[in-house]
């Protein structure tokens, strides 16, 4: 078994990195935001965490996973030191990728010989040739920096969680990092603070950047605790309240394509392990798709309350699909193809998307994002950078089911199936939106595979049912 043991506190690289951080933080309050307490506080969280990771690695990985949702909402403030600057989300990824470097330096670690790292280094390979004819390359780099630290975290994850005792600290340090966006989505919807924008009405974001972020968030949250709270044990032994909770959260971000891979996570656990309870949820979807209507004309009648002003719920009133959303992906897919065709192996240059896309976009509402991670990654580094992230994709799917195949029956499966259904949640809802785009998803998301993939040992026995 692998151990880690915290360095010495007379290593002076460890000195030199705390001594830096702290200075850093000295010249950012005086330089940038001194008058600003929100960027000041999320610039603290971050520095404590940044020292927090060098003193004590082993809470590293639990330190980033709480942070990082918390300073989302932030990530996008610059923090300037004299003509430098660098936005506070980058900051963080840039410290995460150091840590990382710095823990997968100290350990020598082979780090060839991990599951996915091939592919990965296709891809980033890929990307990294691109600088060479980006449209914008500051995009590409930042892109680059985005990348590496999905990756760099999955390694070292795969390094420093290696028995039962790691793996169950980085779960509970992931259950603490719902707790701040649940309080304050909540707090959004209950004090009418939440996104409203063109058709968007009071939508809870928590302290993410946008309410769909928040809503993939918690669609990783609900598939993986639902399967591996009871490994915990918790002082709260049911899982349901805590499942209860997020899933009344997801249905406040109205995120249909969240609500859909939530859906087909579920459908996927319950298709490998759980077909009664499948079959069971299927027909009480089916039910309550049959009488929504007549539901929507008692609430309506007596309680002056339509329900179709709910998006995903007038579709199904009306019998008919809403057209703008759904129309205006299909347009911006079509239009997009068309750029796809002048470039097609190569691409315009990874996070060149916006620039592209700008040459086409005559309305400040229709805006320049994809949409799609798929369409994106094809325009932005052709059909060689898309395979290698379909690559990427198809071995994270086949080493969890390798690993659920190798526990069978055994506890153990039940993070790797929860892991299963969100992948395929994920792959379905990048159609929709742009994942990759949502840093503190893929964190989370990387850091889980990483800790699930380490499991060879028995955690404590479980007596109750799973």
């Amino acid at each position: 078994m692998n151990t880690f043991m915290p360095p010495s506190r007379n290593n002076p690289l460890l000195l030199a990195a705390v001594g830096g951080l702290t200075l850093l933080g000295i010249l950012t309050y005086f330089f940038a935001f001194s008058e600003n307490p929100t960027l000041m506080l999320g610039f603290i969280l971050f520095l404590g965490m940044g020292v927090v990771m060098f003193l004590r690695p082993e809470y590293g990985l639990p330190a980033l996973l709480i942070i990082r949702p918390i300073v989302d909402s932030i990530g996008e403030y610059r923090i300037a030191v004299g003509n430098a600057s660098i936005n506070v989300a980058g900051a963080m990824s840039m410290i995460a990728i150091i840590w990382a470097l710095w823990i997968l330096a100290r350990r020598r670690s082979k780090i060839w010989d991990r599951e996915l790292f091939r592919s990965m280094l296709l891809f980033l390979v890929i990307g990294g040739a691109s600088f060479l004819y980006s449209w914008d390359r500051a995009a590409t780099v930042a892109e680059l920096v985005r990348f590496s630290g999905f990756f760099l975290l999955f390694l070292v994850t795969r390094e420093l969680v290696t028995d039962w005792a790691a793996f169950r600290r980085i779960v509970i340090a992931f259950i603490i990092s719902l707790i701040v966006p649940t309080i304050v989505g909540y707090g959004q919807v209950l004090t009418g603070t939440g996104l409203t924008f063109a058709d968007s009405t009071n939508r809870a974001f928590g302290t993410f950047g946008h309410p769909n972020v928040l809503a993939f968030y918690l669609v990783l949250g609900i598939s993986f605790l639902i399967l591996t709270w009871p490994l915990l044990s918790l002082r709260l032994r049911s899982r349901w309240p805590v499942i209860v909770v997020l899933s009344g959260l997801l249905l406040l971000t109205f995120t249909r394509g969240a609500w859909l891979g939530l859906l087909i996570s579920l459908g996927m656990i319950g298709l490998v392990r759980y077909r009664r309870q499948l079959l069971g949820g299927l027909v009480g979807l089916v039910v309550l798709i049959a009488i929504l209507p007549t539901i929507n004309i008692v609430t309506s009648s007596v309680f002056d309350l339509d329900l179709r002003a709910i998006p995903g719920a007038r579709e199904i009133i009306a019998r008919q699909a809403e057209k703008s959303s759904y129309q205006w992906r299909l347009d911006v897919w079509e239009e997009m193809g068309r750029r796809v065709a002048e470039r097609p192996l190569l691409g315009y240059g990874l996070g060149a998307f916006p620039q592209v896309r700008e040459l086409q976009v005559f309305d400040f509402f229709q805006g320049v994002g994809a949409h799609n991670d798929y369409l994106r990654l094809l325009v932005e580094t052709g059909y060689l950078g898309l395979l290698a992230y379909v690559a990427i994709l198809f071995s994270i799917f086949v080493h969890l089911g390798r690993l659920y195949r190798r526990f069978g029956q055994h506890q153990l499966a039940l993070p790797a199936l929860g892991l299963i259904g969100f992948s395929l949640a994920f792959i379905f809802m990048s159609i929709f939106d742009n994942l990759l785009q949502a840093t503190a998803v893929m964190w989370a998301f990387m850091i889980l595979l990483g800790a699930t993939l380490n499991l060879t040992q028995k955690p404590p026995r479980v007596r109750r049912k799973i």
